[in-house]
C-alpha cells in the first residue's frame, strides 16, 4: 500500500512540475512588464499638460517602455508639475549682409537669413532650397554673379556657401567681376535681435520607481510663441524661421519627457 501511494505522488509530483514552472514563468512576465510599465500624472496649465502628456507617449515608444492609466498597474509613478508664466524674450537673427551691384552700376544691400536663436543654445538653421533671397526674382533673370572674397570676421567658409545658394537658385557663378551680370561684394555676418513673447515654465518631477527609490527632477522650460512686430527690414528674410520657432512650441516640453524615461530606464538595468 505504501509503495502504491509513493509511486501516486510521484506522478503528482511530475505531473505539476511542468505546470508549476509554467505558472512561475507567468508571474515573472508579469512582473517585468509591470517594472516596465509608468503610470504618469501631471499638474499644471491644460495646453502644457497635454504637450508633455504626448511627449511621454512618444518617449515611452522609442525606450519600449509602457504607459498606463490605471496606477496599480504599474511599478512606477511619474508625477509632474508644471508651472508657467508669460514673458518677454530676444531671439537673434544671423543675417549674411553683402552689396548687391548690377551691369548698370545701381547698387542695394541685400540680405539672406543663415539661422534665428535665442543665443541660450536653441536654434534653427534657414533651410533653402533651389532660392535665395540674396538674388531678388525682380532684381535679375538667371544670369552669371561674381561674389567676391571676404576677410570679414567670422566669415570662414561664407563665400563658398553663398556660390552654392546661388547656384542651387539657377545662376551661373562668374570667375571674374567682368564678365558677370551681378556682383556681391562687402559681404559679412550680421546679427539682428528681434522682440518676442514667450512662456517660461518650470516642471518639477517626482519618480517613484518599482524598487521604492524617489528621484526628485527639475527643468526649466522657454517656448516662443510670437515676434513682436515691426522686425526690421534686415530681419524680414528670417521671418519664416521665426514663425517655424513659434510653432516648434509644441515641442519645448519634449525634453522633460526624454529626461525622466531616461534616469527610469536606467533604474530597470
Amino acid at each position: 500500500m505504501r509503495r502504491v501511494l509513493y509511486t501516486l505522488l510521484g506522478t503528482l509530483l511530475f505531473a505539476c512540475g511542468p505546470w508549476a514552472q509554467e505558472q512561475s514563468h507567468v508571474v515573472s512576465s508579469e512582473k517585468v512588464e509591470k517594472r516596465r510599465t509608468i503610470y504618469v500624472k501631471i499638474n499644471g496649465p491644460q495646453e502644457a499638460a497635454a504637450q508633455l502628456r504626448g511627449s511621454f507617449a512618444e518617449a515611452a515608444e522609442e525606450k519600449g517602455l509602457l504607459l498606463a492609466e490605471d496606477p496599480h498597474k504599474a511599478g512606477t509613478k511619474v508625477d509632474v508639475t508644471i508651472k508657467e508664466q508669460n514673458a518677454e524674450g530676444t531671439l537673434y537673427a544671423e543675417l549674411i549682409s553683402a552689396t548687391l551691384t548690377s551691369r548698370d552700376g545701381k547698387s542695394a544691400t541685400v540680405y539672406s537669413c543663415k539661422s534665428v536663436g535665442d543665443g541660450k543654445g536653441y536654434s534653427t538653421i534657414t533651410k533653402k532650397t533651389g532660392k535665395t533671397s540674396l538674388i531678388q526674382s525682380d532684381i535679375a533673370s538667371k544670369g552669371t554673379v561674381f561674389v567676391e572674397e571676404t576677410t570679414a570676421r567670422n566669415s570662414a567658409g561664407l563665400v563658398e556657401s553663398i556660390k552654392k545658394e546661388i547656384a542651387a537658385a539657377g545662376f551661373q557663378v562668374a570667375a571674374t567681376e567682368k564678365e558677370a551680370d551681378i556682383s556681391l561684394k562687402d559681404i559679412k555676418l550680421i546679427k539682428k535681435s528681434v522682440r518676442a513673447m514667450s512662456v517660461e515654465g518650470r516642471t518639477e518631477s517626482r519618480l517613484s520607481t518599482w524598487s521604492g527609490q524617489v528621484i526628485n527632477l527639475s527643468s526649466k522650460i522657454t517656448s516662443y510663441k510670437s515676434i513682436v512686430e515691426p522686425i526690421g527690414a534686415e530681419a524680414e528674410v528670417c521671418r519664416s524661421s521665426m514663425k517655424s520657432i513659434s510653432e516648434d512650441g509644441s515641442r519645448s516640453y519634449q525634453g522633460v519627457a526624454v529626461t525622466d524615461l531616461a534616469v527610469i530606464s536606467q533604474q530597470l538595468k
